[in-house]
């Protein structure tokens, strides 16, 4: 019968892998990380909402898995509207809003124009500042500020004409400006985890 075996000579290591806990403290420090740029993001991209009605600018809101910040805001019929946005997946912020205007704001408008159906609504009370306008012709006037009464208009349809309008970028913008800033954040919650 040979002999058995024995181990080669020399240093045997043993090599335990770290990786799930390891993981979890880097992913619970990045987590950390975006609760942190929320607020900041969120601030910036208010700031930079074109306002007409004040309705997309209190609407906007951001969740991440820990946090999902609700907004109430007044919806154009003048009644009181809500938004929480939904628990996005681990590791991700998302800023946004739930009304329907919002991405042609954002992105921009290029429409050919036609007809629209605009349905029975009523008109809040409301004051119009100045402006200037341009009329059918082409003509631009001068619009003095005044008082707009309560009103119902009836549905009906309207000949809008072509519109192309730049978008605003309002949540874009400030994602690309504050991006330093949220790098920096992420390595001081990852250098805390691993200190």
């Amino acid at each position: 019968m040979p002999a058995p075996k024995s181990p080669p000579a020399g240093i045997t290591f043993t090599l335990t892998s770290h990786r799930g806990p390891v993981t979890a403290i880097i992913e619970a420090a990045l987590e950390r990380a975006l609760n942190r740029m929320a607020l900041p993001w969120h601030e910036e991209a208010t700031n930079e909402v074109p306002v007409d009605t004040g309705r997309l600018k209190s609407s906007l809101t951001f969740s991440t898995p820990t946090i999902q910040k609700a907004v109430a805001y007044t919806d154009h019929d003048g009644k009181g509207a809500s938004f929480r946005p939904p628990k996005p997946p681990p590791l991700t912020l998302l800023l946004g809003t739930n009304v329907e205007y919002a991405a042609a704001v954002h992105e921009g408008i290029n429409w050919e124009g036609g007809p629209v159906q605009i349905k029975e609504h009523t008109v809040k009370a409301h004051t119009v500042k100045a402006h200037t306008r341009t009329t059918k012709t082409g003509k631009e006037i001068t619009v003095k500020a005044h008082t707009v009464k309560a009103h119902t208009v009836k549905a009906h349809t309207r000949n809008m004409p072509a519109v192309t309008r730049a978008g605003k970028k309002f949540i874009e913008g400030p994602g690309r400006r504050l991006r330093p800033r949220f790098e920096q954040i992420a390595a001081e919650e990852l250098a805390k985890a691993t200190s």
